[in-house]
Formats: structure tokens, sequence, C-alpha cells
């Protein structure tokens, strides 16, 4: 009884080492996310992220060994969902849409909706969109881009073709072009969707939600691929 007894306290000290292991990892990795978003992956040392986890410094490199294998876990974390939701979307367009071809107006909602509802279901996915909308303007070479690629690169080529074939009458250099200028004007609105809520408030003109943003963003895209000129 007395071994048994010794057996288990070990096991439940174990676990509890486990788990408490598991939230330090987990604070830091809300930490990094967190300030990341705010000032970039130059802008943050793995000091200000312990300190902001409120977490030995030590811990940091314990878990996740550098920076960069921090960042990575970071953007791993959540980047699955996310990518799953934007397939989904785009998959449920083309679906309803068939044999034919889904509108561009469709495409549009499909490409902005999941991460603008992601933004609205708290600070967590908030701070993961924010920073993920940062990349965006990184070169292509730059360590950062080359760290997060392996994630994202092989659904904006799904993407990009997904909008050529809906459009297989408009001049190629038209809908790449459109789908820069629409990619630009959405990365903004992320970045700066309260200023654009307070604008329109301002203007006694409220925004009704992410269909009101998504239904004007479609709107001046279909139009430019229906111009014919």
């Amino acid at each position: 009884m007395e071994e048994g007894n010794e057996q288990g306290s070990t096991v439940s000290r174990g676990r509890r080492g486990s788990a408490k292991g598991e939230q330090t990892r987990m604070r830091i990795l809300d930490a990094a996310e967190e300030l990341f978003s705010v000032r970039g992956y130059y802008g943050v040392s793995l000091r200000d992220i312990t300190v902001h986890a409120r977490v030995e410094n030590a811990l940091a490199s314990y878990h996740f060994g550098t920076k960069d294998k921090l960042f990575v876990a970071v953007i791993e974390r959540r980047a699955a969902e996310h990518r799953a939701d934007m397939l989904a979307a785009f998959e449920q367009v083309i679906a309803e849409a068939a044999p034919g071809q889904p509108s561009n107006e469709a495409l549009v909602r499909a490409y902005g909706r999941p991460p603008m509802e992601k933004i609205g279901r708290g600070k967590d996915w908030a701070a993961y969109i924010r920073l993920i909308v940062s990349l965006q303007n990184l070169d292509r070479r730059d360590r950062v881009s080359i760290l997060t690629s392996p994630f994202y690169d092989d659904v904006i080529k799904y993407v990009i073709d997904i909008f050529l074939r809906a459009n297989p009458g408009v001049p190629r250099r038209r809908v790449l072009m459109g789908l820069y200028f629409l990619h630009g004007a959405f990365i903004h609105i992320l970045s700066q969707v309260r200023a654009l809520e307070r604008v329109m408030e301002e203007q006694d003109e409220p925004l009704q939600g992410a269909d009101d943003v998504l239904d004007e963003l479609a709107g001046f895209f279909a139009a430019r691929m229906r111009a014919t000129n």
C-alpha cells in the first residue's frame, strides 16, 4: 500500500508539473503573439516576452529555444484553423455555384469573412490577425517571411487561381492587379477597423458588421472586373 501511495504521489507531482509547464508555455505564446502583433518581429526580444508573460527569462529558451522557433510556434498555433476556415469559405461558394463559376462578389466575401469573424472572437485572435497583417509588408526574402511562408504560400496560390478561373474573359493582368488592390484595401481595413467604425459613426452611417464592409469591397472589385477598358 505504501509503495502504491508513493507511486501515486510521484505520478500526481509529474502531472502537476506537466500542467504547470504547459500553462507557462501558453503564457509565453500569448505574450509573444501580442507583442509581435504590435511591435513586429524585430522590435521584440525574448526578454520582452518573458517580462510581459511574467515568467523567468530562461523559460522562453527552455520551452522554445530561439526567438525564431518561438515566432514559428506562435504562427503554427492558429495557422491550421485559419487556413481551414479560409479554404472552407472558398469551397462553399464554389460548390454553391457549380457547375458554373462563383461570382466575384461571392469570392470577395469568402476571402474576407474568415479573418473578420476571427477578429470578432476576442483579443487573442485579433492579435494573431494583426500579426499576419503586419507580415504582408515584408520583403519575400526577409527572414520572417521565409519562416512563415510554409503556412500560407499554397493558400495564396490557391486563391489567385480561383479568381483567375472565375474571370476567364478578363485580362489576366487586370485580375492580378485587382487582387493586389483588394488585398491592400482589406489589409488596411483589418489593421484600422476601429478607425473605419469611428469615421462611419461620425457621419451617422454606422457599420452593420463585417458583411457591410465586405459588400462594399466586393462591389468595387466586381465592377472593375466587368469594366470594358
